[in-house]
Parts: C-alpha cells; sequence; structure tokens
C-alpha cells in the first residue's frame, strides 16, 4: 500500500502450529493503510515458508541472520519499520478487523501519545475462548482513558494490564527510551511500558481488538519456572 501509517510487524520463533491462523486475521484487517512484515529469529519449523506461501510480494520477510531473542526480535521488528507506528503481534494471536484503525485514529489524534493498548480476549490452544476467572485479560475497564506523562507506572505497580499483541506503538516513541531491554525475560514487556510511559502519555481503549491465546508453547508458559522470573 503507497505511503502506510502503520507496521504490523510479527516477529517468529518455531511459530508453525499457529502461525498461519495469525497472518490471516492479520491480512484481514484491511481497516488501515498498513504494510506488513514478518521477522524469523532462526527458526527451523518451516515459519519462514508458511509466511512465504500466505503473504508472498504482499510483505516484508527477513530472517535475522542470528538469534536474536524475545527482546532483541521485538526491537528488530521496530527498527526495521519504516512507518511512524508499529504494532508487534505475536505469532499465535489474532488481531480483529479494525484493531489497526482504532489505535490510529487514537494516536494521530494526540501527538503526545508513545502507546496505546486495548482490550483483549483470551483463546486456548484451539482457538475457544478462557474464561477470564482461569486467566486474566488484563486492561483497565470500559472505559476508555488517557494518562499524562508519568501517569500510567501506577497502573504497573501491582501487575501488567497490557498485552503486547494489543499495543501500537509510536516509533519515535520507542527509540526515545532505546527499545526493549534483552537482559529482560519474563518482564520485558512490563519494563518497557515503565519506561516508555514515564516520558510520554499513554491511552487505553476499552474495545476488545484482539485475541490472545493462552497455551503450553507460549513464552511466558516457557518462562514462569523456579526463582528467576520472580526475581525479576
Amino acid at each position: 500500500m503507497p505511503n502506510p501509517e502503520l507496521t504490523v510487524a510479527v516477529p517468529v520463533y518455531q511459530g508453525a502450529r499457529h502461525l498461519a491462523e495469525t497472518l490471516r486475521a492479520v491480512l484481514a484487517d484491511d481497516s488501515a493503510s498498513v504494510e506488513w512484515l514478518v521477522v524469523d529469529d532462526g527458526s527451523d519449523d518451516g515459519s519462514l515458508d508458511i509466511a512465504r506461501d500466505l503473504l508472498g510480494a504482499r510483505a516484508r520477510l527477513e530472517r535475522n541472520p542470528e538469534r536474536l531473542g524475545l527482546a532483541g526480535n521485538w526491537n528488530r521488528c521496530v527498527r526495521l519499520a519504516r512507518t511512524p507506528f508499529v504494532a508487534i503481534i505475536h505469532q499465535d494471536d489474532r488481531p480483529r478487523r479494525g484493531h489497526a484503525a482504532i489505535h490510529l485514529d487514537a494516536l494521530k489524534g494526540d501527538p503526545s501519545l508513545g502507546m496505546t493498548f486495548s482490550a483483549v480476549s483470551i483463546i486456548d490452544d484451539h482457538g475457544d475462548a478462557v474464561s477470564p476467572t482461569r486467566i486474566e485479560p488484563g486492561g483497565l475497564g470500559p472505559q476508555d482513558q488517557r494518562f499524562p506523562p508519568g501517569g500510567f507506572p501506577r497502573c504497573l505497580v501491582a501487575g501488567n494490564p497490557v498485552r503486547c499483541s494489543a499495543v501500537v506503538l509510536r516509533t519515535s516513541a520507542f527509540v526515545s527510551v532505546d527499545g526493549f531491554d534483552p537482559e529482560f525475560r519474563y518482564a520485558v514487556d512490563w519494563d518497557f511500558w515503565a519506561r516508555l510511559s514515564r516520558r510520554w502519555a499513554v491511552r487505553w481503549l476499552a474495545a476488545r481488538t484482539v485475541d490472545v491465546r493462552w497455551h503450553p508453547a507460549s513464552e511466558t508458559h516457557r518462562f514462569a519456572r523456579g526463582l528467576l522470573d520472580l526475581e525479576e
């Protein structure tokens, strides 16, 4: 699409099981001017072939020359973007139609916003809904809210209401705080939201725009073991 406003980036590592479903959902959201980007972090399960077959020439496909890890691959997704706004959609989540437009409308209308994040539904390995009494979907209630610079960190004191795939970033805000810190694993997103929101305003959008998948092979499941993550 000429002069896209938003890059929808999908960082991939061993994502073959759900990647096709995710990419179909990404393509189905034609609500805004978007470029698509897939960045593979050295998968050997055919993930890049799946992306190539589904996207063809409609997207940029990149393969990292060496393994960068979770935070490193997220950072590369944003640094490869050529647009003022970036959404990082995880390889097993599903954006809903209208996701891009809702976030872009908010960001373009308020230059002080560094990020927006919206409500999600939780789905399981098979795509079925998971009860919020079983897995907390995050979020901040039924009304949109705006937090001035320095106002949002208080929401992070006792938890993390932000689900990564439901975030859209202003690229310049990402650059201003040096991206995600690869020293973190389990808390890498929480740390980034805290640093960014000290300098930039944040907007919560109560519309449910993404299905977030909760399953045994997710990054959170892999990391949540032992005391290291608790110490983080």
